[in-house]
């Protein structure tokens, strides 16, 4: 990817969450823009979903769906060493690296709108 703003529009359902091993998601319809700015150091990840997701109550056990709206920042800086921890808010990437899996920045946002009940 080059340096520079770029911005990808997406679609995700019941096949993403299956990947994900115990996931509290039964069912889900999100669209998602990702607003990637691309510097030479680092990149800023601003992301919007929204749609539905369908869980598991906690107390009846039925399934409950939400409408969901989320907005969330990753900030991937690009660190030889070790020098740094990651944070929820900050991810840490060799500069050789090739790909960079958001799947665990997503479910996470995901799980994070849903009310307790």
């Amino acid at each position: 990817m080059s340096v520079g703003r770029h911005d990808f529009k997406f679609t995700i359902d019941n096949e993403f969450f299956k990947i994900i091993e115990n996931s509290l998601v039964k069912d889900a319809r999100l669209e998602i823009v990702l607003n990637v700015d691309k510097k030479n150091t680092h990149i800023l990840l601003e992301m919007d979903a929204n749609g539905f997701v369908e869980t598991e109550c906690d107390r009846c056990l039925d399934s409950i769906s939400f409408p969901v709206d989320i907005k969330g920042k990753l900030l991937v800086k690009f660190v030889r060493s070790c020098e740094e921890e990651e944070t929820d808010e900050v991810m840490i990437l060799d500069p050789s690296e090739a790909e960079l899996d958001l799947s665990q920045f997503i479910y996470d946002y995901v799980c994070l709108s849903l009310p307790i009940y």
